[in-house]
C-alpha cells in the first residue's frame, strides 16, 4: 500500500481532529461543568498557561497556593489539566472555544 505524502497526512490527521473535537465536546463541557464549579475556578482555570507557578495562581482566583494545589490535583484526576513542569500546569481545553465566556463567569 503506497504512503500518502506527508502534507496529506497531516490533512488527513487535522480533519480526525477536528470530528475527534465535535464528537468530545459535550462530554468535555459536563467534566469541565463538574470539576469547575464557581467562577473563581473557572478563572483560575483559564489562566493555566503552563508557564506559572502555583503562587503565581492563587492571586488569578484569590485562593491559598494550598487551595490551588488541591484544585489542580482534583483537576489533573479528572483530566483537564496536565502537569507541564515541577509546580507548572497547563489546561487541556480552552473555555472560551467551547462556549464558556470566562468575563463573563468571572462577573458572576
Amino acid at each position: 500500500m503506497e504512503q500518502p505524502p506527508q502534507n496529506e497526512s497531516v490533512l488527513l490527521l487535522k480533519e480526525i481532529l477536528k470530528w475527534i473535537r465535535i464528537q468530545a465536546a459535550p462530554s468535555v463541557r459536563s467534566t469541565l461543568d463538574s470539576a469547575l464549579t464557581s467562577s473563581a475556578h473557572r478563572k483560575l482555570y483559564q489562566a493555566l498557561d503552563g508557564k506559572k507557578k502555583q503562587d503565581a495562581l492563587s492571586k488569578v482566583g484569590g485562593f491559598s497556593q494550598a487551595r490551588v494545589s488541591q484544585l489542580l490535583s482534583a483537576w489533573q484526576r479528572s483530566g483537564v489539566v496536565e502537569q507541564t513542569a515541577p509546580g507548572k500546569y497547563t489546561r487541556l481545553f480552552d473555555l472560551e472555544e467551547l462556549g464558556i465566556s470566562v468575563e463573563k463567569l468571572a462577573r458572576e
